[in-house]
């Protein structure tokens, strides 16, 4: 009698599935970039982009262990890297003032929710996601009862995560390893 509610799960689940999916090529599609532009890979072209994807996190409001996740690198690399580039140091700073400037603080915003669920899609624990964030995990179970749509969204990054780790045990991919990039001026 009742359907609509099983209906609307799963229009919701269809929804995340979708947008998971295009989390996941959107966090591929600069490397995509730069090799169709520059050929083999650069060190200093990478970086480049990690660092901006640091700074547009910090310019969302995120805390330094998000930053650092949304870069793709260590929360020490990042704490290097601002200790040793002024400019860089001087970027972040300001994207962290332009957050707090304009109440961008929330972690849980678009930003915050789109670290959450690929580091679940990369295998982490849920309250290790949140914590990225700064969001207890109490926090986020509330928001996730009272919003269908995270909980799709939750659910797909973790069965996405789940293919992933049945597919790599099935063919040990080449992309779980190393990979050759090369240095400037080599």
């Amino acid at each position: 009698m009742n359907k609509q509610p099983a209906d609307q799960s799963s229009q919701h689940q269809a929804w995340a599935d979708s947008v998971v999916a295009s989390i996941q090529a959107a966090t591929e599609i600069d490397q995509h970039l730069n090799r169709a532009l520059y050929g083999a890979a650069r060190l200093s072209r990478e970086t480049a982009l990690q660092r901006a994807d640091a700074i547009r996190a910090a310019a969302l409001g995120l805390p330094p262990a998000a930053c650092a996740a949304a870069a793709g690198i260590s929360e020490r690399l990042l704490a290097d890297w601002c200790a040793r580039d002024p400019a860089f140091s001087t970027a972040m700073d300001s994207a962290k003032a332009l957050a707090h400037a304009h109440d961008s603080g929330n972690a849980v915003g678009a930003g915050g929710l789109r670290l959450v669920l690929n580091a679940i899609r990369g295998g982490a624990s849920l309250t290790d996601a949140t914590a990225l964030i700064d969001v207890s995990m109490t926090q986020f179970r509330r928001m996730r009862a009272k919003n269908p749509k995270i909980k799709a969204l939750v659910d797909a990054a973790s069965s996405m995560q789940r293919r992933q780790r049945s597919d790599s045990t099935r063919t040990r991919s080449a992309h779980r390893g190393y990979r050759l990039v090369r240095r400037d001026g080599a």
